[in-house]
């Protein structure tokens, strides 16, 4: 299992595989790692890179997908077009999780809206044809920690480009939500 700071990492370092065997310390914030990880950080990012070369670990890759959304954005969208938007967009269990954090309801709506276009991107499809809103959902694990539940098109399409595993991150500040999603594919 791979923390998820060095995720972050491998993919700052090595977007198209592996480059050289030391990490590049202009690349990463050296604060938001602490020092006692640093070589485990440095080893797992090499061995990620070797997934995504595909040459090294039997044709595996890595994928993907990056989106940031405007809060006010949603709001927007929200207020305008009230349920219209919302059950295009979300499950009702995604409204249910979003409305129950009070102040904090629009960002999460915003920060679930960034992961469903994320998953789209490293999905390779986008949403539309390969993938609609509702066919991501956003739910959390038991842990907490935000997961994905594909549906339909969406599912089709992870299983047809041999998805073997989705991860996702979701991080929301006073204006933007932000989210990232990682597929690893055979």
């Amino acid at each position: 299992m791979y923390n998820e700071k060095a995720v972050e990492t491998v993919l700052i370092l090595c977007p198209d595989g592996p480059k050289d065997k030391t990490t590049d310390s202009g690349s990463v914030d050296a604060g938001s790692i602490p020092a006692r990880d640093a070589k485990r950080v440095q080893e797992t990012a090499l061995f990620l890179c070797q997934i995504n070369d595909g040459r090294r670990r039997g044709n595996m890759s890595i994928r993907c997908g990056v989106d940031i959304v405007d809060i006010t954005r949603i709001q927007t969208a929200i207020l305008n077009h009230g349920d219209t938007f919302l059950t295009r967009v979300y499950t009702s269990n995604e409204q249910k999780a979003c409305r129950l954090k009070g102040k904090g309801e629009m960002a999460s709506f915003a920060a679930r809206f960034a992961a469903k276009e994320a998953v789209a991107k490293a999905l390779g499809t986008g949403i539309g044809a390969g993938a609609s809103f509702i066919d991501i959902e956003i739910i959390q694990d038991l842990s907490g920690s935000p997961s994905v539940l594909l549906h339909h098109d969406a599912k089709h399409t992870f299983e047809q480009m041999g998805g073997i595993e989705l991860a996702i991150s979701l991080s929301h500040e006073k204006t933007y939500a932000v989210a990232q999603a990682v597929l690893l594919i055979k």
